[in-house]
């Protein structure tokens, strides 16, 4: 599996956490540093292979009623990002003081493993 695909189940994720809050939101904005995340989701034109993974994601978008925009931020200007891909869970939080970090296991058959 490629960085691809972990950027965009993490984008995906964060639209299925998303849709089941409480009150019912309406529009997702999401940043992120990955360019080419960034134009699938925007141009809804997927890479071979992704195109089911897009069309499920469009399916919970309609159905709930969000408007998903993607943004582009760099890298270098998100430390919180960055702290938190290389495990600095204090760093991240004395950078963002009241961070809540919750650890999270992708389903087993999201990744292809067997449960």
């Amino acid at each position: 599996m490629t960085i691809f695909f972990f950027e965009v189940l993490a984008i995906i994720l964060a639209i299925l956490w998303a849709s089941g809050l409480v009150p019912l939101i309406h529009c997702l904005l999401i940043f992120t540093d990955f360019l080419n995340c960034i134009d699938m989701f925007n141009s809804l034109h997927a890479q071979e292979g992704y195109n089911n993974i897009l069309l499920f994601t469009v399916c919970i978008l309609i159905s709930m009623k969000i408007s998903l925009h993607v943004f582009h931020i760099p890298g270098a200007d998100n430390s919180v990002a960055n702290a938190l891909s290389h495990q600095l869970l204090e760093t991240a939080i004395n950078l963002l003081p009241g961070l809540k970090i919750h650890h999270f296991q992708p389903p087993c058959k999201v990744l292809g493993l067997v449960e």
